[in-house]
């Protein structure tokens, strides 16, 4: 996130003399709208790619790569959104970190599995694959479902339930004397 916002305070910046010195800031503003096409498009993209991985966990290799193009453009999208108040937005925050978490753990997995197919062979390291195909799996529904919640959530809802029991010193429905 911080690669992130420092690209888009740049961005920000140059845009502060784009029509006094229009050159000055085409650059800086070139490369923002070329990495944000690689993103959308995954065109140019092969730095973000496994290439060393056997070919047998190549979709599981895929739900890692689609993963971290979609959270570097979701980490671009509410850092546009939010800007300095980012630390307050504890709710995208965490979802981004469980996405971070989910993916980080896909990257080990996929290693681990790598090391046991070069070292049985795809045959005999079926177990393994089984877990990796499993895990990816569970990976993809979690981080797409967190992807999901970024835009369409309930979190002010939940803020203002939770400071209204807050308030009270507990829920406004309770049906138990003194609980």
């Amino acid at each position: 996130m911080d690669d992130v916002g420092a690209q888009l305070a740049d961005v920000a910046h140059s845009l502060k003399d784009v029509f006094s010195e229009p050159i000055k800031g085409f650059g800086l503003l070139s490369d923002y709208a070329r990495r944000r096409a690689s993103l959308a498009t995954n065109v140019g993209r092969d730095k973000g790619r496994f290439t060393r991985l056997h070919p047998e966990l190549r979709a599981a290799a895929e739900v890692f790569e689609d993963g971290t193009r979609d959270l570097a453009t979701a980490a671009d999208r509410i850092l546009r959104k939010h800007g300095k108040r980012i630390v307050e937005m504890q709710f995208a925050t965490r979802r981004l970190a469980d996405i971070m978490i989910d993916l980080f753990v896909l990257a080990c997995v996929l290693s681990r599995v790598d090391s046991s197919v070069k070292r049985l062979g795809a045959e005999k390291a079926v177990r393994e694959r089984e877990i990796l195909e499993v895990f990816a799996g569970q990976v993809r529904r979690r981080v797409k479902s967190n992807f999901g919640k970024i835009d369409d959530n309930d979190d002010e809802l939940i803020k203002r339930l939770a400071d209204d029991a807050f308030d009270k010193e507990g829920f406004g429905w309770d049906n138990l004397p003194g609980a």
